[in-house]
């Protein structure tokens, strides 16, 4: 056992002293940043909300395109089984340059969604495998 003065003891009471105060600072400085995320994760739940809008959105979007192909394929094996041609065969064959085009525009809003997600999603998975290691 280490003889110790009262000196060495008071020396060492003067340290820890100082070593609670710089840890209050940081609890302080860590409170702080705690605060802020807690607001930030306000502003990250809104931001998960508008994602969740688009993705409704983009599944309404294609839902809707898939019945209108649905419907003109019916009416393609129709006319392809020896039916008239329908008055609604024809106009589809005249509007068929607009579902190209929305078509496309499918595929776009896509490929934008898809990067939202990964942009949004990466971070995320790299900030829950993080905090779980943590606990």
């Amino acid at each position: 056992m280490t003889a110790t003065t009262h000196a060495e003891m008071h020396a060492d009471h003067r340290q820890w002293d100082g070593d609670i105060s710089l840890w209050r600072d940081d609890l302080g400085i860590w409170q702080t940043e705690l605060d802020k995320a807690r607001v930030e994760l306000a502003r990250l739940e809104n931001i998960l909300r508008k994602h969740q809008a688009a993705l409704d959105a983009h599944t309404e979007a294609l839902d809707a395109h898939e019945q209108v192909l649905k419907g003109h394929e019916h009416s393609l094996a129709a006319f392809e089984e020896g039916g008239p041609a329908s008055i609604r065969l024809l106009t589809m064959a005249k509007g068929h340059n607009r579902e190209v085009a929305q078509h496309a525009q499918l595929g776009e809003a896509h490929e934008h969604i898809k990067k939202q997600q990964r942009t949004l999603m990466a971070p995320w998975s790299f900030l829950l495998n993080s905090l779980v290691e943590l606990l």
